[in-house]
């Protein structure tokens, strides 16, 4: 009995179930789902210089050149790393001059808490007071 196949030509709009491949696989445009489909990838690739994989347990973002990271929420920077490994919180910073770099805007205050199980740390500034920064040196 004859063994049917498809043949996709070259301009057709082809619709298939399923695609399986042993190589790699290249596309142009954008690859999508629907919001009842799952995307499975062991590395996404996106050019020659950026990639997000697992190794073993840990969730890795790897850029490869001396750039900035950059993590957005709704479209506004919310963390950076640049490639000398600084970080900056917060929007607008272009380059964290520290190796933690916290910036905010408006009338927020910017402020670190540490917190374990039997304490709480904050250091930070307080517009209410006129912008000083407060902290607590602990000597034992």
């Amino acid at each position: 009995m004859a063994s049917w196949k498809k043949v996709i030509v070259s301009g057709s709009n082809a619709e298939l179930n399923n695609i399986t491949s042993s190589g790699d696989i290249f596309a142009i445009g954008n690859i999508s789902g629907s919001a009842t489909s799952t995307g499975s990838f062991g590395k996404l690739a996106m050019g020659t210089d950026a990639e997000i994989y697992y190794e073993g347990d840990e969730f890795v973002i790897n850029q490869g050149r001396n750039a900035s990271t950059i993590f957005r929420n709704r479209g506004t920077q919310a963390l950076r790393v640049d490639g000398g490994a600084k970080v900056g919180i917060g929007p607008d910073i272009v380059t964290p001059s520290q190796m933690l770099h916290i910036k905010t805007t408006g009338t927020t205050d910017a402020a670190i808490t540490l917190e374990g199980p039997n304490s709480t740390w904050t250091v930070g500034n307080d517009y209410s007071d006129g912008g000083n920064l407060h902290y607590l040196i602990i000597q034992q």
